[in-house]
């Protein structure tokens, strides 16, 4: 787990963005029904804190507008249940403290275009993915995923070599 590192540069995947994200939305509203909805640091408060002192020790965020829109997706799922339908309030709420966030982190958001992300990378991994690759890339940057496949897959490409931040199914966040 981190402990003391700081990152300059991270782009930030889907899966640990948007349980920070959720994860600050219980903490300032108080829903802690909404628990239910993290999938890696679930009820373990300890993992919960450390993935937000994560987050405090990043200089510069940036993501993807897919990214964005994986979260987006999560959360039309996550609201369209009968037992959200009466959180749809809420969920506004959510993206108006989300964009919030983006503001007082300046997180940055970088377009990288299909035809100018790696081929083989999209074929096998699909362009939201191979965007973060690539963007990690261009702006020398770690990647903070919690997608072990993509990691690992890139990982045997002998590609250029990348930082990477992991948050596995335990809730660890491991720096490989």
């Amino acid at each position: 787990m981190i402990v003391n590192s700081i990152y300059n540069k991270v782009v930030v995947d889907t899966g640990p963005l948007y349980e920070f994200l959720l994860l600050r939305f219980i903490d300032r509203t108080g829903f802690e029904s909404f628990k239910k909805y993290l999938s890696y640091v679930t009820s373990d408060a300890e993992k919960q804190d450390v993935l937000k002192d994560c987050f405090l020790r990043f200089h510069n965020i940036l993501t993807t507008p897919g990214v964005i829109s994986e979260i987006n997706a999560h959360i039309g799922k996550e609201s369209k249940g009968p037992k959200l339908k009466t959180y749809s309030k809420e969920f506004k709420n959510f993206w108006a403290q989300t964009i919030e966030y983006f503001i007082e982190k300046n997180v940055q958001e970088e377009i990288i275009r299909l035809i100018e992300q790696n081929q083989i990378l999209t074929v096998n991994h699909g362009p939201v993915d191979t965007s973060i690759i690539d963007l990690a890339l261009r702006q020398s940057a770690i990647v903070f995923t919690s997608d072990m496949k993509l990691y690992s897959e890139y990982y045997k490409t002998k590609q250029p070599e990348i930082k990477w931040l992991i948050l596995n199914q335990q809730g660890e966040i491991l720096e490989q």
